[in-house]
Parts: C-alpha cells; sequence; structure tokens
C-alpha cells in the first residue's frame, strides 16, 4: 500500500475519524463471561451520521452514542455485510473464524476510495474492555487482478494521463502486480507465480450504534469526466 499513499496508515485512521467510511462489528448478545463457544457476529460496510446534510466526525473519545449508517444495496433492500456464524470468545479474545470475503474501503489522498477486496479473512480482537476493542488483527488475501481493476477505476482522478492504456497507469498497475507474495487461494506454491497479496492491518473499536441504512452509492468514473472536460 506504501506504493501508492505516502502514509497509508495515517491515511486510513484519519479517514473513520472523518466518519466517511468504516466497517461495524455486531458482537451480538456478548454477555459478561470471558469465554463463550459461540458468538455469531456480522460485519457492516458503514458510513458516519448525519448532521444538517454533512457528515459528522467521530468524537474525540467516546463513541456510544455515534449511529454509524449502514449500506443498503437498493436492488435487493439488503444490508451489505459479512456474517461470522463460527466467531467464539476465549479469554475475552473475540475471534471471527474463517470468512469467505471482505471488502474494505481504504483512502488515498486524491485517488478517491480504493476498494479491497479480501478472501481467507481472519479476525481476532481483545475486548476485555467491552467499551474498547484493542490489539485488533485483520487479516487476509488480496487477489492481485481484483485490485488491479479496482485501482484502473479510481485511477483517473490522478489525471486524463492514467485514464486507458496509458503508460503512467499501468507503471502503477505494475507495481501492485509486483506486490503478490502468495497465490490468492492462500497457499504458497514455489512452481507457480503469485496472483494474491497478504494483507494484515491492525485497529481497534470503540462502542457504537447502527443507524439507519442509506443506499450504496456507485461513484461516477473519472476517466469520463477527463474524457468530456477535454473535448
Amino acid at each position: 500500500l506504501a506504493q501508492l499513499a505516502s502514509n497509508p496508515s495515517e491515511e486510513a485512521s484519519a479517514f473513520v475519524a472523518s466518519g466517511q467510511r468504516s466497517l461495524l462489528l455486531d458482537l451480538g448478545p456478548l454477555g459478561a463471561a470471558a469465554s463463550y463457544a459461540g458468538s455469531p457476529s456480522q460485519l457492516f460496510d458503514v458510513t458516519g451520521m448525519m448532521a444538517q446534510g454533512d457528515i459528522v466526525p467521530t468524537p474525540e473519545s467516546d463513541w456510544s452514542g455515534y449511529a454509524w449508517r449502514p449500506f443498503q444495496d437498493p436492488q435487493t433492500n439488503t444490508l451489505v455485510k459479512v456474517s461470522a456464524p463460527e466467531a467464539y470468545l476465549s479469554s475475552n479474545q473475540w475471534v471471527s473464524g474463517g470468512l469467505p470475503s471482505l471488502n474494505i474501503a481504504l483512502p488515498f489522498g486524491f485517488f478517491g476510495v480504493l476498494e479491497v477486496p479480501l478472501s481467507e479473512v481472519r479476525i481476532s480482537l481483545d475486548v476485555t474492555d467491552r467499551e474498547r476493542g484493542v490489539n485488533g488483527i485483520l487479516g487476509g488475501v488480496i487477489e492481485t487482478e481484483a485490485l488491479v481493476q479496482n485501482f484502473k477505476k479510481i485511477a483517473g482522478t490522478l489525471g486524463a494521463q492514467f485514464c486507458g492504456q496509458s503508460t503512467a497507469l499501468e507503471g502503477i498497475l505494475d507495481s501492485i502486480r509486483q506486490a503478490s507474495d502468495i497465490m490468492k487461494d492462500g497457499t504458497q506454491n514455489p512452481d507457480a507465480v503469485c496472483d494474491g497479496i497478504s494483507l494484515g492491518l491492525g485497529f481497534e473499536t470503540r462502542r457504537s450504534l447502527l443507524g439507519e441504512p442509506t443506499p450504496v452509492v456507485t461513484p461516477a468514473d473519472p476517466c469520463e469526466g477527463l474524457e468530456l472536460d477535454g473535448e
């Protein structure tokens, strides 16, 4: 990610703090015990609460009154979420179990928002303090070509020279491909060309609310706009 942004961790943290986009982890009716054999959970793709037409940044410390708005597919009227039916709690450590897929949105300044598709996902989080989770680790594998295609969708925000099959764009795409270090199914095969990128993210959580749904909005193609401006 550092090949695409100068400070990806700082930018991602600021993105959440601004309320623009995040993941909301719903642990369900989690009791006071330190361990539960089963703790079915869900992850929602969310954006921040609104006030007077603008997204409200998250509070400095207490998020308990902050209501994240889950995205809703306008065609199916279903919330955009991922279920974790095999999740459990062991000594106050919440573990997701295996998740088939998860989408993470990461900002890159003027690049816009890069959608990062993950598979072979595993998540763990220390919830000793039920108000705030710490030492969270999210790991997974990015299919390299899927990330390449998602980056191409936002590359035009850099300028018209990054639209189409430009040399400038291909240089960036090649740098993404060169980060491949694993097979996309999570295995290692020394006799094959790697087609996946391993990703690990550290995170913390704060207790907050799940608000009213909001429709998924598909952003406009920046290259289409740039081409029109050039005519």
